[in-house]
């Protein structure tokens, strides 16, 4: 029983069930699966023009959105925990849920905007894009030669057998 309900346990088990892949491709993968097993509609990507027209417009206003951002966030934490107060629970029903995700997104949002990176040309966004992309690529191919080792080429021959024998003959 979750806060004095009985469990979704279909919704549940249709989670725990979801492939390897997915578990292994990371938490916005994951959310994305179950926002689509909540609402049985896969979800919609958003469209990249409109994602860097907000972004620039954030970046604009910079001094404005920083103290919007933490302003509603703090404004957002008071309210979940006066309602928690008044209905004498420590947690919010799971229509309500989703507000205790906004306040850590409208702060890194206010972080975000409280400190550009500006280019010699002017614009943020294409610097900060590209040097974004390029780090990207860097972690792919740093997570590619990590995965291609093998673990014996982590641990000599020698402490693989050591351990193997302490463990009990356990194969390593």
């Amino acid at each position: 029983m979750l806060a004095g309900r009985p469990g979704e346990w279909a919704f549940l088990r249709q989670v725990a069930l979801l492939a390897d892949e997915d578990w292994k491709a990371g938490p916005e993968r994951i959310a994305s699966l179950i926002g689509e097993i909540r609402t049985g509609e896969p979800a919609k990507p958003v469209r990249r023009d409109l994602l860097e027209r907000q972004a620039a417009r954030l970046i604009r206003k910079a001094a404005v959105m920083e103290v919007t951002a933490k302003a509603v966030a703090a404004l957002i934490d008071e309210t979940v925990l006066e309602y928690m107060r008044e209905a004498r629970t420590n947690c919010l029903p799971d229509e309500f849920l989703l507000l205790n995700a906004i306040p850590p997104i409208l702060r890194r949002i206010a972080s975000g905007v409280a400190h550009p990176v500006a280019d010699s040309s002017g614009g943020t966004l294409p610097a900060e894009r590209s040097r974004l992309e390029a780090r990207i690529a860097e972690l792919e191919a740093e997570l590619s030669a990590l995965r291609a080792r093998s673990p014996q080429g982590v641990f000599s021959k020698a402490f693989c057998e050591a351990a193997g024998k302490s463990l009990g003959d356990r194969k390593m």
